[in-house]
């Protein structure tokens, strides 16, 4: 749509649609109605109400459709999830047109009514979501990205819950690191370092080495498929005896 008098691009109104729909629910989760009236704002959506990361995604996506192709020669590759971007940037062989070129890039993206965007610099590694990614010759080479802070307060083995959960938890979390890990190296180092968090929280060697086996070889084995296969989902770890 185009800009308003007043400099701000609305999208048009709309009535009786799905995005009609979940903006009424959106405002009932949000303000629950009080004697049948909905108490609603004009400026905000609260955050961890059900439409709101599709609301921000959409909302955005107005302005990347219009820069993103100004910008073809330079950017290779763009993905947003959310308020997370990753890019592959192509440089210029102009060091100094270089940086003018991304110094523009980084303005066009911030004229977005007050978006502000934190870029990490030009790099041949960075992290996003929960991976380090890092441009090795003509590979890319994956590993798991795990914050500093993270506690990794895993289920303790006192907790009143069923076997299920710490199987389920040992056979998901390893195969996530074959998955996500590219190297037999990483996947040790991570395999490894998961294994010495839950004897950190109390588990015994002696009951969760047998699970891993198990999960370990799981893991392989849906590492293994050939791509033309049927991909069924991992073996479930309640039915495995």
């Amino acid at each position: 749509p185009p800009p308003s008098p007043g400099g701000r691009t609305y999208l048009p109104p709309l009535r009786h649609t799905s995005t009609h729909r979940s903006h009424r629910t959106c405002l009932h989760k949000q303000h629950p109605p009080i004697w049948g009236h909905i108490l609603a704002t004009n400026l905000r959506t609260g955050m961890g109400i059900a439409p709101a990361p599709p609301w921000a995604t959409i909302y955005y996506a107005i302005h990347e459709n219009r820069i993103i192709p100004r910008w073809t020669s330079n950017v290779l590759l763009y993905r947003r999830f959310i308020d997370d971007i990753i890019g592959i940037w192509v440089c210029d062989t102009c060091p100094e047109h270089n940086n003018t070129l991304w110094a523009q890039f980084k303005a066009d993206m911030q004229q977005w009514h007050g978006l502000e965007w934190e870029f990490s610099g030009l790099s041949q590694s960075c992290n996003y979501m929960d991976l380090t990614l890092t441009i090795s010759g003509r590979t890319i080479q994956s590993t798991l990205f795990e914050k500093a802070q993270n506690l990794y307060l895993y289920l303790p083995p006192h907790s009143s819950h069923p076997r299920g959960p710490l199987q389920s938890l040992i056979f998901g979390n390893i195969l996530r690191i074959h998955r996500l890990c590219s190297t037999p190296n990483e996947i040790q180092k991570h395999s490894r370092a998961f294994f010495r968090r839950l004897i950190n929280r109390g588990h015994n060697s002696s009951t969760i080495t047998p699970i891993f086996h198990k999960a370990t070889h799981n893991a392989r084995a849906y590492m293994q498929r050939t791509p033309d296969a049927p991909h069924p989902p991992p073996a479930h770890p309640t039915n495995q005896n």
